[in-house]
């Protein structure tokens, strides 16, 4: 079975530091994952892009240089993920996001070997950095369903994610407060 670190997803049934997060009450974390963890490629192209940010925290494989980071505190869960690329590559990279969150509300795929159903909607998100995109994504296979809420920053060539991922506890706050701190971090690293 193949093995790979990247983003976390947490799970429930039944339907149901960099970041900015304090570290003294946040634990962060390396979460590997299985083959079988990862969306499969979608019948429709145009979604591709929502599932290359599920499956590995990033909105483009090309990246030049990339850190991810996990915090946790209780049942919340928020991932942050930090890339460079080419000026006019982050900026494809972010329109081709921003299509997929506009085209793609619903779109069939594969989870876990089964069925999925993922269900996406665009979010109300803080305007930072040159370029600013939020949306939630639900994605239902069997009985479980997986949650999150994303913000993605282009500020220049690089480009953050932030992503609000619970069991029980949402974390809204902290998910809006970790995506502002990341863009400051952001544009503060960019000069």
């Amino acid at each position: 079975m193949a093995w790979r670190c990247g983003a976390p997803h947490s799970h429930t049934a039944g339907g149901g530091g960099s970041a900015g997060i304090p570290s003294s009450r946040w634990r962060t974390r390396t979460f590997c994952t299985s083959a079988e963890d990862l969306l499969a490629k979608p019948a429709d192209a145009t979604c591709q892009p929502l599932v290359d940010l599920f499956n590995s925290g990033r909105i483009d494989a090309d990246y030049k240089a990339n850190a991810q980071a996990v915090f946790l505190k209780g049942k919340s869960m928020i991932t942050q993920d930090v890339s460079a690329y080419s000026p006019d590559q982050a900026e494809r990279a972010m329109t081709a996001l921003g299509k997929t969150i506009d085209e793609c509300g619903t779109f069939d795929s594969q989870y876990g070997g089964e069925k999925a159903k993922v269900t996406t909607k665009t979010l109300e998100v803080d305007e930072t950095g040159d370029e600013t995109l939020g949306f939630s994504l639900k994605l239902e296979y069997g009985d479980m369903v997986v949650d999150a809420e994303y913000g993605v920053v282009r500020d220049g060539a690089n480009i953050t994610g932030v992503q609000n991922n619970w069991v029980d506890d949402r974390g809204i706050e902290a998910f809006e407060k970790g995506l502002a701190k990341a863009a400051e971090n952001l544009r503060t690293a960019r000069g």
